[in-house]
């Protein structure tokens, strides 16, 4: 298996709402996104990290029409929540990821002009050379690295099981990781079909993986 690092800028269009708002607001910068999970209705919701002023930021989420409602951290940086309408080209880039057999790392890493990410993904050779292949006109993209897959799992959502990737798309869809929460562990039991201290245990690990990557060595 082979994987391969590039960087991917855009210039003419936005990849989500509030990049231009962002990008022209010097003390808020999107660092990361941790997970993008598409939604009814045409909306994705996403867990991204972010830095700087956060009340800055609820004001540039508060007054954007796009973004439908988010959740923030009381703190300098941390792991935020947004669910927002759908751009053209995050549409496209994320058909591109079901339509080919590549299996995305996360998170995705942000350029500092907000105005790119850093991916990586995994496939065999020719998957990988189809899926960039394909990328729509007006997206630039530069290979940065690429390689055989060596088994590196520093990134903490490669570090998820399965049922905890399951437990986290269900928690983010019922609307847990929103202020006020929408729902409760029993609520996430009840949809699960599982144990309520089964709930508690997987979030609890799920959020420790994560944060402990958030606050290790950068």
């Amino acid at each position: 298996m082979r994987y391969a690092t590039v960087l991917i800028r855009w210039n003419d269009t936005e990849l989500m709402p509030v990049n231009s708002a962002i990008a022209a607001e010097p003390n808020v910068h999107l660092e990361a996104t941790y997970y993008i999970n598409p939604i009814g209705g045409g909306t994705y919701a996403e867990l991204s990290q972010f830095r700087g002023d956060m009340n800055r930021a609820a004001t540039l989420f508060e007054t954007s029409p796009q973004v439908e409602q988010f959740a923030i951290p009381n703190t300098t940086d941390g792991i935020t929540y947004l669910q927002y309408d759908t751009a053209p080209l995050l549409d496209e880039l994320m058909s591109l990821l079901s339509d080919h057999a590549v299996v995305i790392s996360w998170p995705i890493r942000s350029t500092r002009d907000t105005r790119g990410v850093q991916l990586t993904v995994f496939g065999p050779e020719t998957v990988l050379s189809e899926f960039f292949a394909a990328f729509p006109d007006g997206v630039d993209l530069t290979l940065e690295r690429v390689g055989d897959y060596r088994g590196d799992h520093s990134d903490p959502m490669a570090m998820l099981t399965d049922r905890q990737h399951l437990v986290l798309d269900t928690a983010v869809r019922l609307g847990y990781y929103e202020s006020p929460r929408g729902a409760t562990h029993e609520d996430l039991a009840e949809e699960l079909d599982i144990a309520l201290g089964t709930v508690a245990e997987h979030l609890q690990r799920i959020e420790a993986t994560v944060m402990n990557s958030l606050t290790g060595p950068q």
